[in-house]
């Protein structure tokens, strides 16, 4: 199973995000609140359509110091792919994926405290990605990205690739809740572009990053469990007329308070990053 962790996941310091943002305190109204401070965890389940199987992967903060035993996945226990240091725990099934029965994936990770627990099942694959424009653009004009889906997911993270100069690796990434994005030359350093390369789309069940965040693993601890299938991939190169490096206005696509949440949650790429 090969997964792309650099483009996927980003910086996944999970342990910010819940810092930061936190859970809002009717997700695990039965849990005692030291319970809930000093145990946080991040889990993300990948799909994949090229090997039929899905990789788990997570992490564990914890303050003051735990211990982690095991984890199951859909009833499978595994004991094995655990590391650690003095801050979290890190454990993935990239050696051993899921390879049936998973529609829906319960997560539940053993620790010295108890148990925390998740639920969560996979998004729908979304296909025929249309941009409105077709061979070439004025720097002024607007792009319109929409795409099909048989069930809507949760979000997405959409990911327009362009080209500055002679760079083609310069990335506009924003989530979204819907299956239209209108990206105005506000939004990106359009002016500057010589041409839109491609746009990348990626479905996402689970809870979109905000300072306000319900978590949806709960138990001993809390935290957020997201599953995603891979990128849908439409070339676009699409030439982009009279542009000059002119400065834009402030973005105004989705982010969260504080950058590092998009990043920490493996969301967020940022302009000129591979």
């Amino acid at each position: 199973m090969t997964i792309n962790y650099n483009k996927l996941y980003g910086c996944i310091i999970v342990s910010l995000i819940l810092i930061v943002s936190g859970c809002e305190d009717d997700a695990t109204p039965t849990v005692p609140q030291s319970a809930k401070k000093h145990i946080y965890a991040g889990v993300f389940c990948q799909y994949s359509e090229l090997d039929n199987d899905v990789d788990v992967r997570g992490e564990i903060f914890y303050s003051p110091k735990i211990d982690f035993y095991d984890f199951e996945i859909n009833t499978i226990k595994y004991t094995s792919y655990i590391a650690s240091n003095s801050a979290n725990y890190s454990f993935s099934t990239y050696s051993n994926p899921l390879t049936g029965n998973y529609d829906t994936i319960n997560v539940t990770l053993n620790t010295s405290e108890g148990a925390l627990t998740g639920k969560i099942t996979m998004p729908d694959s979304v296909y025929n990605i249309n941009i409105n424009q077709a061979d070439s653009m004025l720097a002024t004009d607007t792009l319109i990205v929409n795409w099909s889906q048989n069930k809507k997911s949760d979000f997405y993270k959409l990911s327009l690739r362009y080209q500055v100069g002679m760079n083609p690796n310069w990335y506009f990434d924003t989530l979204l809740t819907t299956n239209k994005v209108s990206i105005t030359p506000e939004m990106i350093d359009i002016f500057g572009t010589n041409k839109i390369v491609s746009v990348e789309v990626m479905p996402y069940n689970g809870i979109i990053p905000s300072s306000n965040s319900i978590c949806n693993i709960n138990g001993a601890g809390t935290g957020f469990l997201y599953y995603n299938r891979p990128y849908k991939y439409k070339a676009c190169f699409v030439n982009v007329i009279n542009s000059k490096h002119i400065p834009t206005k402030k973005t105004k696509y989705y982010q969260p308070k504080d950058i590092l949440m998009q990043k920490v949650h493996g969301f967020y790429r940022g302009n000129n990053e591979k």
